[in-house]
């Protein structure tokens, strides 16, 4: 099998969030926790930087569903993946040498949750 163990679940989180004016859509939360079983496990991969638990505002927690495997491009979950949202331009090959490289660290994340 392609997933190995974890049954896929193709959930479009942060989309799903987004037409719903940032939160899940009514019933959402119930539905999934009524529908999965806890002998099951799960794999998703979220797009949102706060996972599938929407700052916890909606009944999502992961604790309550120790089950999922979590992969999410803000990191919160289980695993961290990159955000790719499109092909980008190879960097020109001096830049792989990090003694060439004009600056050594990068910042990842929000200006608004963690101010330099």
């Amino acid at each position: 099998s392609l997933f190995g163990p974890y049954v896929p679940l193709f959930i479009p989180w942060l989309d799903l969030m987004m037409r719903s004016d940032w939160k899940y859509p009514p019933g959402f939360v119930a539905i999934l926790k009524k529908h999965l079983r806890p002998d099951v496990p799960y794999i998703t991969v979220s797009q949102n930087d706060e996972g599938i638990v929407l700052k916890c505002q909606e009944g999502l927690l992961m604790h309550e569903l120790p089950n999922i495997l979590v992969l999410s491009s803000g990191g919160y979950g289980h695993v961290a993946i990159p955000l790719l949202k499109a092909l980008a331009p190879l960097a020109p090959r001096d830049a792989w040498y990090a003694h060439k490289r004009p600056l050594l660290a990068a910042f990842m994340g929000s200006h608004e949750t963690h101010p330099l």
